[in-house]
């Protein structure tokens, strides 16, 4: 069990570790994690307690985690509960549906199974596109952005008509341009 106070786990921390098969995680954000963390260990799931209407534990899987950007920016997608969760250090970068050709994210695929959005603490910015695309109607319910970020990129969450519950970190100072447009 990782105590809540614990916010980063640097790379390696575990690796090697080959008889370690579970993780449990007791803050409401996960913990900054560096590289090759578990490598070589038996763990392939992390259970991180979170908290949006209820106290539930959610088991992610270390192998769903991908880099984002040049930045220590990784993010993952636990399919079964819908928990989309951001997470390092940086930047995510920006996407754009305005200029062509577009840029936009990597788990535009999958972003219809998305239900809870957490960006968390390390993280700068929100990119702005983020969770928008031409069809831009998913299923985000909630949003909790940590406290690290400061601004939330122009049409982030547009379109979200599912969003009901959203929390915004304190070190937000600027969101961007119909960045929750449709959200109703």
């Amino acid at each position: 069990v990782i105590p809540m106070n614990v916010t980063k786990i640097e790379n390696n921390a575990f690796k090697g570790c080959t008889n370690l098969q579970h993780v449990y995680y007791m803050g409401l954000q996960s913990p900054i994690i560096g590289s090759d963390v578990f490598t070589n260990t038996k763990v392939t799931l992390i259970k991180v307690k979170h908290d949006f209407t209820e106290t539930k534990w959610n088991e992610i899987e270390i192998k769903k985690q991908d880099k984002l950007s040049t930045n220590e920016v990784f993010y993952f997608l636990d399919e079964e509960t819908g928990l989309f969760v951001v997470y390092g250090n940086g930047s995510m970068g920006d996407y754009y549906i305005s200029s062509s050709p577009w840029t936009i994210a990597p788990w535009q695929e999958q972003r219809k199974s998305f239900k809870h959005v957490i960006i968390e603490y390390g993280v700068t910015n929100v990119a702005s596109a983020a969770f928008y695309y031409d069809d831009r109607y998913i299923n985000i319910e909630n949003v909790r952005i940590g406290n690290s970020v400061k601004s939330i990129g122009y049409t982030s969450f547009r379109g979200c008509s599912l969003l009901t519950n959203i929390r915004i970190g304190n070190s937000v100072t600027s969101i961007g341009y119909t960045s929750f447009r449709e959200c109703y």
